[in-house]
């Protein structure tokens, strides 16, 4: 018996040795933009052991569901995006977390798996169950496999693009119902600490707003014996601030988000509050500590926590420093429903060349022409492109894919125009709103973040806007109005055949015919204006 309880006590103290491995971190960041817009972003992390959690089968505080999802399906990474809205580069700078409109997902499988897209369909499937998405509509004819895009951001042992799937869908909207499973996965749930902060309600009255879930796995080591895995959450929106006396964006925490701090998640390590304001906004109560524009909060160090309020000693002033580098543009070109095209414009104010490689799928009922591809700068003359992919379309299979290198030159402006053709689509495969149109989804620009002055390494992603590109679409009244003729015809000739058929001809004499009620009835009533006429006539 002794023997038993110290097997237990042993098997309950390593269990407890490998959930103390689990690391939980959590952080809120508010920046005012240019526009007097607060742009912000909540970023939780759990970083676990690989060998504690997944082989075995013990989880503390990194989410169960999604370590059985990343183990049935054998994922490296993934990450998932859903936005609502369009990030405005111009206004507001380049975003922490930048997604395009839309759900978007791309996932690196291990190596070694079979069949990766019957893979890709499973997890696809599965994490659109956990997060009441849409995202099992992602099917062949959505997905792409990127040659130069979309590097891993995790250990991978080895690159072989042979595991990696892209999908995006434009239409998909982010709604409370995807916000409430999301918010399951932390460790504190929405009950303590800033995930408090978090109000679905409030969230959808924002300009932007994007909800972000990222795995990976890392080392902390040059030779990776024993890995990690990390899960990442962000929520990044952004609100308008108004305008105070003298123009001055004052605002708070709980007057934003709508509700106050109140301690902090217990389970966590970390959880700070950053400002990035100018220096002449006052913050009560003082921040933790300092860092020119940066102003933290230490909330695990602090006694008590409430409302944080940011007051402006004088005007709101623009500052140019936030203006991005590198910016970018596409429309859809072209009348009527035949011929059209998509054409974008990269902008370069920096002071050096930046490389980009940039990346474009187009649905596969519109047929694209590799040779109308054109990359000119300002002055009209062509460019060259490196490491050209692309992929024509198979009908029902799969979409168009175009990537490619280019390197933009300083202070310029570079067009990129193609050419394609509406095709036809059967009347089923119609959504029910058809006269809206489809969308094409955003052109990628994957560029090094030095190079564009964002002073960290590691690859910023630049999306462009979505595209509505309308195409022929049949008369849907046509099978109503050809029911209702339909029916008239057979209702007047089925029923004149029907009571010739069904009706039995009988000869009357003149006599008896005239014994009917009808006749009788006729009778009696001329009697009896007879006999009431007669009354009425003086002898």
């Amino acid at each position: 018996m002794h023997r038993l309880d110290l097997c237990v006590c042993l098997f309950v103290i390593i269990c407890g040795i490998g959930s103390a491995t689990d690391v939980a971190e959590e952080s809120l960041t508010l920046k005012v933009t240019n526009q007097a817009q607060l742009y912000t972003v909540f970023n939780f992390s759990v970083i676990t052991s690989y060998a504690g959690a997944a082989e075995g089968y013990h989880y503390h505080l990194f989410p169960r569901n999604i370590g059985n999802l990343v183990k049935k399906y054998s994922v490296a990474e993934f990450h998932l995006s859903m936005t609502q809205g369009l990030w405005r580069y111009e206004n507001w700078g380049y975003p922490d977390f930048s997604a395009p409109p839309g759900a978007q997902l791309w996932v690196w499988f291990q190596h070694g798996v079979k069949d990766v897209d019957a893979a890709w369909r499973g997890f696809a499937n599965a994490l659109s169950g956990l997060l009441c998405a849409s995202l099992n509509f992602i099917g062949k004819t959505e997905t792409v496999i990127p040659e130069l895009s979309f590097q891993p951001e995790g250990y991978l042992s080895g690159e072989n693009r042979h595991y990696i799937r892209y999908a995006v869908l434009p239409r998909e909207n982010l709604c409370t119902e995807n916000l409430t499973p999301w918010l399951k996965l932390l460790p504190c749930g929405s009950n303590n600490g800033i995930s408090r902060l978090i109000d679905p309600a409030n969230l959808h009255h924002s300009r932007f707003l994007s909800l972000g879930l990222d795995f990976k796995y890392t080392c902390t080591e040059e030779i990776c014996t024993r890995k990690r895995m990390e899960l990442s959450q962000s929520v990044s929106t952004v609100f308008d601030l108004q305008l105070g006396p003298k123009n001055k964006p004052d605002f708070s925490i709980e007057e934003v988000l709508g509700r106050r701090l109140k301690g902090t998640c217990p389970l966590a390590s970390k959880s700070l509050v950053k400002f990035v304001v100018p220096d002449n906004v006052i913050l009560q109560p003082l921040p933790t500590y300092s860092d020119g524009n940066l102003r933290v909060y230490d909330l695990v160090s602090m006694k008590k926590t409430g409302n944080i309020k940011a007051k402006w000693s004088n005007a709101a002033v623009s500052s140019s420093d936030d203006i991005p580098h590198l910016l970018a543009h596409c429309h859809i070109t072209g009348i009527g429903q035949q011929d059209g095209g998509i054409r974008c414009q990269i902008a370069n104010t920096a002071s050096g060349n930046v490389s980009s490689t940039i990346m474009q799928t187009v649905p596969w009922f519109l047929q694209v022409y590799l040779h109308t591809l054109s990359v000119t700068d300002q002055s009209g003359k062509k460019m060259e492109i490196g490491d050209l992919t692309f992929r024509p379309a198979k009908i029902r299979q799969s979409p168009h894919f175009i990537e490619y290198r280019l390197v933009v030159p300083e202070k310029s402006t570079v067009v990129i125009t193609m050419q394609f053709t509406r095709g036809f689509l059967t009347w089923t495969e119609h959504p029910p709103d058809a006269n809206h149109g489809f969308y094409i989804g955003s052109t990628v620009i994957s560029v090094d973040g030095q190079e564009i002055g964002l002073g960290r390494e590691g690859t910023q992603r630049i999306y462009t806007e979505i595209m509505q590109v309308i195409i022929p679409v049949p008369d849907f009244s046509m099978p109503y109005n050809v029911i209702c003729l339909a029916c008239t015809v057979i209702a007047i000739g089925f029923g004149s055949l029907h009571n010739l058929t069904t009706r039995i001809f009988k000869k009357v004499d003149p006599d008896e015919a005239d014994q009917s009620l009808l006749s009788r009835l006729k009778g009696r009533l001329s009697a009896i204006k007879t006999r009431i006429v007669g009354q009425g006539t003086p002898p």
